[in-house]
């Protein structure tokens, strides 16, 4: 068993009850961190393009996921998971980014869980730009970008929060 299963995240069902049932599950059904077919187990999606599946769309351990969405709490987790995953690779290439306001670091990681922390790295002058304390020029640079023309509204509404350090009210999403 790869997690970390506490008392409380079965609803109090005894740790070494929660131990056995889940690796007993994990025989039966599998460990797949991917969407699969649950009918033939193969991957759906990815880097082998889509294909029509005979099953049902399941991931983790036989987690039918056209039965049971996932809760608002594991996509939560999962979310905090991957941001802090985003940060440490972010402040780890850049450690100065920590020395931001909260406003322009939520920024960046916008930016990276959108298109990755790699791609976010990709935009040189831009990061320039916010090292220096050049808000103007880093919202330009995001904003005259691939990215930028892309996704248009969510650009607009990132680079203002660069150029400014405020997150904008709902609306102007």
């Amino acid at each position: 068993m790869s997690s970390n299963v506490t008392q409380s995240s079965l609803g109090g069902l005894p740790l070494e009850f929660q131990k056995k049932l889940i690796a007993l599950l994990e025989r039966l059904e599998g460990r797949i961190a991917f969407p699969y077919d649950d009918a033939d187990g193969k991957r759906v999606g990815g880097p082998h393009g889509k294909r029509t599946i005979s099953g049902n769309l399941t991931i983790g351990i036989g987690w039918n996921l056209e039965q049971n969405p996932l809760p608002d709490h594991i996509i939560d987790e999962m979310a905090v998971w991957m941001l802090e995953r985003m940060r440490r690779e972010l402040t780890n290439a850049h450690p100065w980014i920590l020395k931001l306001d909260e406003a322009r670091q939520i920024a960046l990681l916008l930016m990276a869980y959108q298109m990755g922390v790699g791609g976010l790295l990709k935009f040189r002058k831009m990061l320039d730009a916010i090292k220096e304390g050049r808000w103007e020029e880093a919202e330009k640079e995001a904003l005259d970008s691939g990215w930028g023309r892309r996704f248009t509204a969510r650009a607009r509404f990132t680079a203002y929060i660069l150029r400014t350090g405020v997150i904008p009210s709902e609306d102007l999403i």
